[in-house]
């Protein structure tokens, strides 16, 4: 994979380090700005690349100036080559038309439903060896930094 990033974690301080370093994770992306900006700032100072993406071209304009970050198109955000795809704002993001894009290695966001038939979807990932983090896990916890 190559070391292109966008990052989305939930709660106030994640252990951002310790989990790419784990998975030797170099990249991220995700699609929501109200929940990252705050991050992004963490996860800068790695000095990874930042794919950033919203409906709103303003907060993408943010995440350029503030972060560095490379802006795409909503159609273009499935098939980067990251490690990680973080579906943070919209679910169902995982579906018959994504799947066969995504070169990532992992799926793991904060959107509600990502997947948008999990028994299907979720076997589609499998199959592409892609290891997802479902939404419930990792938005877990944001509850233990309240």
């Amino acid at each position: 994979m190559s070391s292109h990033t966008c990052i989305h974690t939930p709660g106030k301080e994640p252990p951002l380090h310790s989990l790419m370093g784990r998975l030797g994770i170099q990249s991220w992306e995700t699609s929501c700005w109200n929940i990252i900006l705050g991050k992004l700032t963490v996860v800068a100072k790695l000095k990874p690349q930042l794919f950033v993406t919203d409906i709103d071209s303003d907060l993408i304009d943010v995440a350029v100036k503030r972060f560095g970050a490379t802006a795409v198109t909503l159609d273009n955000i499935y098939s980067l080559d990251v490690d990680v795809y973080a579906p943070c704002a919209l679910g169902a993001t995982i579906n018959d038309e994504t799947i066969p894009q995504l070169k990532c290695s992992v799926v793991a966001g904060a959107a509600n439903n990502v997947l948008k038939d999990p028994e299907q979807h979720g076997l589609d990932l499998m199959k592409k060896n892609i290891l997802y983090a479902p939404d419930y896990a990792i938005n877990a916890g944001g509850l233990i930094n309240v």
